[in-house]
């Protein structure tokens, strides 16, 4: 034991010392195809596993942004009303792009949210909802998703069953663009 006087009462008193618990580093996601993330077990919890693909086809037939909770981001029901967290004010409107990459052997859905979407689209959602509003700014807006076909990235995903259809969708939360 140690001693350490204080100040208030020069009396000295015992000091315990304790270790610090040794943190582990967080495990790394794991790389795997997209074959390997269509054909495995839906996970109990959420996992993250790394795979690379090309976007080749930015789906037009769904909308491209949501209208989202302010606070948690969740996407709001038909009342403007948050149903995670029953928020109502200030929605907002975030990026939900849907698209479907491909390995060279086989394609999945995936789904990339604002922040991830802004990366590969390359400009704000508030630029994009501004050309929306103009003459003819639906099509300019699917014509600059579109740039992004044909690029491939690495993307660090979640494996989440589709609330569109049956099929398996990737939920991104990295991207990183891989260089020709």
């Amino acid at each position: 034991m140690n001693t350490l006087k204080t100040y208030r009462d020069d009396k000295p008193r015992e000091v315990k010392f304790i270790a610090k618990e040794e943190t582990k580093e967080p495990e790394q996601p794991q790389h795997k195809t997209i074959t390997e993330l269509i054909q495995m077990d839906m996970p109990n919890e959420a996992q993250q596993f790394i795979c690379k693909g090309i976007i080749t086809e930015v789906r037009t037939d769904v909308d491209w942004r949501y209208l989202s909770c302010i606070t948690c981001k969740n996407g709001l029901d038909e009342e403007r009303r948050c149903a995670k967290c029953n928020n109502s004010e200030y929605p907002m409107q975030r990026y939900r792009i849907m698209a479907i990459i491909f390995n060279g052997i086989e394609s999945v859905n995936i789904v990339l949210f604002n922040k991830e979407a802004e990366k590969v689209i390359g400009k704000p959602i508030e630029k994009l909802i501004d050309i929306s509003e103009k003459e003819k700014g639906k099509e300019q807006v699917y014509e600059l998703l579109r740039q992004c076909e044909g690029k491939q990235y690495t993307f660090k995903v979640k494996v989440a069953e589709s609330k569109y259809n049956n099929n398996r969708e990737l939920k991104v939360h990295k991207t990183i663009a891989i260089e020709d």
